[in-house]
């Protein structure tokens, strides 16, 4: 297949079209909110003061800032300041110096606060043969339950565009299976970590098979080849995870034990993704157990430990395990408004405000993914949404355009392309759902990782730049890094997490 002839992918822009006149719903609420209090203040006390109350407060609600409406930053805004003035921007870790029942969990800090990691023993459950011990997280805030499972396959990249079209197809046809009604599923997380590996894997590999008596020129030519390709040797790690949410739990044999319940559905539920992927001839590890999980969540923290901790695992083996569950959080974290910084690392969160306008290749993002140099974190978010939910989402989504399109034209203003750009996407939502596909709420998230402030200022702008020939817009979550990082995590906290009631 030619490079003209591969298939090309569109992907709906967010809507951000707004109630009325682009406005949010929150922007003409505060607007009208200032419109009745201008005039009660302009008809009982004072005219000038009831302009200028109606002028501050639709200034307030109209104002945008970064490309979206000042009212969006607001809530982080005043969390970030309460934190700050209450000096709880800075957290540090208790010392588990007494252990004890509770000293195996993981101390976390307030962003990840309220998930435990717990292990499983898999062979108690339909789904668990072969698995052994189990990492699953708990999240007590949102009551959902998440496992993780680490996925390599062949490069796609180097593939023809056919193949990499039947990879995206399964993909999307894996998701797909999850918009269900009433499925148990809350989200599916993947998420690709990138950090500079340098060559000292290859030097151990080359001292342990180094002939007795090597050849002078090629080992000298191999060295030398280490060396000069070093800095662009990098590491990829893909994980993969899956949560349920304990409120949508199907019937059980563990109906008395919602602990078992929710294990036993989230082990169903990733046996058949993991099915889905094998078919699709990518490389799917079991479920992280305990320790693996706490080492990815330590790594992704603060990626220096890693070169210790692969040493440990070369000097102690694969099954001891290199992370106890209790080690996994940082000791320590800062919290600033334009990043996070957990031990000796610095992060800042980047969300995907745009995604591509024009239709694009199966491998558009490969520069973004594939790039050496930043230690960094892409990680898309699925949400599925029930086909029952999605027709009320398209006719209401319908006739909020129609009657935002009906009321610019009577008032003489002009419906323009981005308008009637969002109104095809609608009719097109509508006629997928028609034709039997499932539909998916997803959201990009982009976290850079630094030793130092100056380093993440160089590498943020060089990731924000590689988004942006991928026809990517990232914006920092300014105020609400730490929640990012939290989301990119193997952990079982997802977008918007939501206090359960009752």
């Amino acid at each position: 297949m030619t490079d003209a002839a591969a298939r090309r992918y569109r992907l709906h822009p967010l809507d951000d079209i707004g109630v009325v006149f682009g406005l949010t719903g929150i922007q003409v609420a505060v607007t009208a909110a200032a419109l009745i209090a201008g005039v009660f203040i302009a008809a009982y006390q004072h005219a000038t003061a009831g302009v200028a109350v109606f002028a501050v407060g639709a200034g307030v609600g109209i104002a945008r800032l970064n490309g979206q409406p000042a009212l969006a930053s607001l809530p982080a805004a005043v969390r970030w300041l309460r934190g700050r003035i209450g000096g709880r921007n800075r957290w540090y870790a208790q010392l588990p110096l007494a252990g004890g029942a509770d000293g195996q969990q993981p101390v976390l800090p307030p962003p990840l606060a309220g998930q435990s990691l717990l292990a499983v023993s898999a062979a108690d459950f339909a789904y668990g043969a072969g698995i052994g011990q189990l990492g699953v997280v708990h999240d007590a805030v949102t009551d959902t339950w998440a496992a993780t499972v680490r996925v390599a396959g062949r490069r796609f990249t180097l593939l023809e565009p056919a193949d990499q079209d039947q990879l995206v197809q399964w993909w999307g046809t894996t998701l797909a299976a999850f918009c269900a009604e009433r499925t148990p599923v809350a989200a599916i997380r993947w998420s690709q970590w990138t950090a500079p590996a340098g060559s000292r894997q290859q030097q151990d590999y080359l001292a342990e098979h180094l002939a007795a008596q090597p050849v002078p020129a090629a080992h000298a030519a191999y060295q030398q080849l280490l060396a000069s390709a070093g800095p662009l040797i990098t590491s990829h790690e893909v994980l993969v995870t899956l949560s349920v949410a304990a409120s949508r739990l199907p019937a059980s044999r563990h109906r008395r034990d919602r602990r078992a319940a929710a294990v036993e559905t989230l082990l169903g539920e990733l046996a058949h993704f993991t099915r889905a992927m094998e078919t699709a001839g990518l490389l799917v590890s079991s479920p992280l157990s305990p320790g693996d999980v706490a080492r990815a969540v330590r790594v992704r923290l603060d990626p220096a430990c890693a070169a210790v901790l692969d040493q440990r695992r070369r000097s102690l083996g694969e099954s001891a395990g290199v992370v106890l569950p209790r080690n996994a959080g940082p000791l320590a974290t800062a919290d600033s408004w334009t990043h996070w910084q957990a031990d000796g690392a610095y992060h800042r969160a980047f969300f995907v405000a745009r995604w591509p306008l024009l239709e694009v290749r199966a491998d558009w993002l490969r520069d973004l993914l594939l790039h050496a140099g930043a230690t960094r974190t892409v990680t898309v978010s699925y949400e599925p949404v029930s086909r029952s939910a999605s027709q009320r989402r398209v006719v209401r989504d319908a006739a909020r355009l129609e009657s935002d399109a009906e009321h610019r034209q009577s008032r003489g203003f002009r419906v323009g392309a981005r308008h009637r750009r969002a109104a095809a996407a609608v009719d097109e939502r509508e006629q997928e759902l028609v034709a039997g596909f499932g539909e998916l709420d997803y959201a990009g998230l982009v976290v850079v990782t630094a030793a130092d402030p100056d380093e993440l200022d160089r590498a943020s702008d060089e990731t924000v730049q590689l988004a942006a020939s991928c026809g990517v817009e990232l914006r920092p979550l300014d105020g609400r890094h730490d929640q990012a990082v939290a989301v990119t995590l193997p952990l079982a906290r997802g977008l918007a997490a939501r206090a359960v009631t009752a």
